[in-house]
């Protein structure tokens, strides 16, 4: 137990250095180069040394104990603008998926409507193309430019946010299966290894969200120091690529567990034989069943 305890606060302590100190440390002193450089002297970084070494002499000399008070001082200023951008992060989060309160909606309309126009230009294109039985190469091209946009009609203003918003829509079309009800009874179904990659994609999805609520912040400090804003402008571009493949990542996963692990779900519920493939039937069987009614 002892091993066990101290395995756990090490995990614990790495967490706590990796995902808060050492991020907040760093924009501690993004903050502190504001305050001592400002505009005029923002890459001056011999500048930067002396002022700071000179402010932390100042206060030695003042109180023997002040370099003691300023220790933990800094470390709960480096995790306070963690935690802060760990909350910014979770308001980038809804807003990259859609989820937008109601009253605000109307400025993500207009968005989601351009993108659903695009969206049935291209299915229009691939319709036709099919239909003409055009060739392979021409209906793969149409499609993949579909695809781009969304994998189902857009409903949503980003593509991030319409490509987990299309998992319900190809699951329900596919096989008639009400994913939001049936997700809790198919999850305790899949393989460790499934759920433990589920869960690293998940993670990655949120970690880049915290990375464009850093971005977030140094754009804050760049209103008094400009490379704050260079900074920012770098987070924000690699959590919108982190996001993208993230979530790509994690909507695959989950059509992956249904199309895989769905029939166990129908075997469980004593709705499907054994070896019976999920089919719309079946989905709508399963749906019926979990939604009790509702």
């Amino acid at each position: 137990m002892n091993a066990f305890l101290d395995e756990v606060g090490r995990k614990l302590a790495d967490r706590w250095l990796t995902v808060l100190l050492l991020p907040g440390l760093l924009f501690c002193a993004a903050v502190l180069a504001a305050v001592v450089l400002g505009h005029a002297h923002a890459l001056d970084a011999g500048r930067f040394v002396t002022a700071t070494v000179s402010r932390v002499a100042t206060v030695r000399r003042g109180d023997s104990a002040g370099p003691w008070v300023l220790v933990p001082l800094l470390a709960l200023a480096a995790c306070a603008a963690a935690l802060g951008a760990r909350f910014a992060g979770g308001l980038v989060r809804r807003t990259w998926l859609g989820q937008w309160p109601a009253w605000i909606r109307w400025l993500t309309a207009p968005l989601v409507r351009r993108r659903a126009r695009r969206w049935q230009s291209a299915a229009d294109a691939y319709a036709d193309a099919v239909r003409k039985e055009a060739g392979e190469e021409t209906i793969q091209r149409l499609a993949a430019r579909r695809n781009a946009i969304a994998l189902a009609p857009p409903t949503r203003p980003s593509w991030t946010g319409d490509r987990i918003a299309a998992i319900d829509a190809r699951v329900f079309e596919t096989y008639e299966l009400d994913l939001g009800t049936a997700w809790p009874r198919l999850w305790p179904l899949l393989p460790d290894n499934l759920r433990a990659d589920l869960r690293s994609a998940g993670s990655s999805f949120d970690n880049a969200a915290t990375l464009a609520g850093w971005a977030l912040l140094y754009a804050g400090v760049g209103i008094a120091w400009w490379p704050g804003f260079a900074i920012g402008l770098a987070c924000l571009l690699t959590a919108v690529h982190r996001a993208r493949d993230a979530a790509a990542v994690f909507a695959d996963l989950i059509e992956a567990s249904v199309d895989l692990h769905g029939p166990d779900l129908g075997r469980a519920l004593k709705l499907a034989e054994a070896d019976q493939p999920l089919t719309p039937d079946l989905g709508r069987r399963i749906t019926t069943t979990l939604r009790k009614g509702a």
